[in-house]
């Protein structure tokens, strides 16, 4: 209870700080996740003496994420990000759904103050962002039904991810602009394929997605 009311009074000290909210900003970005570690498993048929072999296929699918920055200054931000992937698989006439969550923390580098780049347009923003976090793979077919001990989240595929990506962006106003953002995430320690209600091997590879979005970021 002591531990909880010191982090409460400390949340509440920073934001009834005006300065502190002033280097504050907030983003949510909506598109699409490309990519991801899938099974070499195998759809069999035998049509008369002919075998028809499918493979699994991973379709793109939605990505959402959001998070909160601080401004250290001009050039440096430190952010705070949760992020929502999805995977849709077919075998054959099976499918197969999993999702992804992450959380990660990361710099945010404004490259426009950087000597060497030259971007006089205030309008136009450019941000590198990289991190890392944690990122876990859920599967409800593949749960299903079934007990686990594993530690972490059970059932789910718990592991490292590492964040690196692009950010233009477009100043509407001094509170509001517009965001592309394009970025890589490595998943370390995967240790399931993103099908594995259709293929529960081991996957032995580190597994990778990207991302495209478009959001808005809105500073206090």
């Amino acid at each position: 209870m002591k531990i909880l009311f010191t982090i409460s009074f400390t949340v509440l000290a920073l934001f009834s700080n005006a300065q502190f909210i002033k280097k504050l900003s907030l983003d949510i970005n909506v598109g699409g996740r490309f990519g991801g570690a899938i099974s070499d498993s195998c759809y069999c048929t035998i049509p008369g003496d002919t075998i028809n072999k499918e493979k699994a296929v991973l379709s793109p699918g939605i990505h959402v994420d959001g998070g909160v920055s601080y401004r250290l200054n001009e050039l440096i931000s430190l952010r705070g990000g949760i992020s929502y992937d999805v995977f849709t698989t077919s075998l054959g006439s099976e499918s197969d759904n999993s999702s992804l969550m992450s959380a990660s923390i990361e710099a945010v580098i404004n490259l426009k103050k950087l000597k060497f780049l030259e971007l006089n347009d205030e309008k136009i923003g450019l941000n590198f962002h990289g991190g890392f976090g944690l990122s876990s793979l859920s599967n409800t077919k593949y749960k299903e039904g079934k007990e686990f001990s594993d530690p972490g989240i059970k059932g789910n595929d718990d592991m490292i991810n590492i964040i690196f990506g692009l950010t233009p962006q477009y100043k509407l106003n001094d509170k509001i602009s517009i965001n592309i953002d394009m970025a890589c995430r490595l998943l370390l320690k995967q240790n399931m394929y993103v099908n594995p209600n259709q293929d529960t091997s081991v996957n032995d590879k580190m597994g990778s997605i990207f991302n495209f979005a478009v959001g808005a970021t809105y500073k206090f």
